[in-house]
């Protein structure tokens, strides 16, 4: 959309043929979000790679270990999946706002559906308190040139989910019948990146189709 993008993560793979894909307009720093004490490292290091000129943030990273039930979670499987989905953004976040200076910033936390439903999973109880960090900075920090909201997308075609976009897509369980493209839900963070949602700020905006709300029409 004529942005300059800088992606990261922790396999150099697949941020290598990613940038192939998007062109020249995208750059790539390794970096594993679970290293947090290296974050205001990692800020500096993007903010040189970029120019100085850093205006928006998108927390993408999540993992889900799928355990079923608390029955099955381990403490090492807690911990892992809440310094990922919650601890991460929420140290990268507040140092984004630390390194924005006067400027105005703009940024998007990828929750999910499971945030707005009652859980006994680390990732959804992460996406649950994720939900509430959005609406939290928005509270204290609109007024001073942040602006901040969250997608809660349903099941979506990605890595986590193993379901690719050439998949057979329907579901008959949920409220879509279908499961979502990655590029439905990019389409939802693009307007929430333009001036176009300018007064939009501390929402979780769901991407399910309504999959989220408790009551049904049969």
């Amino acid at each position: 959309e004529g942005a300059n993008v800088l992606i990261t993560g922790s396999n150099e793979h697949v941020l290598q043929k990613t940038c192939s894909e998007l062109g020249e307009a995208c750059s790539f720093f390794v970096y594993d979000l679970s290293c947090i004490s290296e974050i205001n490292d990692f800020w500096k290091q993007c903010s040189l790679m970029m120019g100085g000129n850093i205006d928006s943030l998108v927390c993408n990273a999540g993992i889900s270990l799928h355990e079923n039930n608390i029955l099955n979670v381990s403490v090492e499987n807690f911990e892992r999946q809440l310094k990922i989905n919650l601890e991460s953004n929420y140290f990268l976040i507040k140092s984004f706002i630390k390194e924005k200076g006067a400027k105005e910033i703009n940024i998007i936390c990828i929750s999910s559906e499971r945030g707005f439903q009652c859980d006994d999973l680390p990732y959804g109880l992460s996406k649950a308190a994720l939900n509430s960090l959005v609406r939290g900075i928005s509270r204290r920090f609109y007024r001073n040139g942040v602006r901040i909201n969250g997608i809660a997308p349903g099941i979506t075609t990605s890595d986590m989910t193993r379901r690719k976009s050439n998949d057979n897509l329907e579901l008959e369980r949920v409220a879509s019948g279908r499961i979502f493209l990655g590029e439905e839900i990019a389409e939802v963070a693009c307007f929430l990146l333009s001036n176009a949602s300018k007064c939009i700020s501390g929402e979780i905006i769901a991407c399910d189709a309504g999959e989220y709300l408790s009551s049904y029409i049969s």
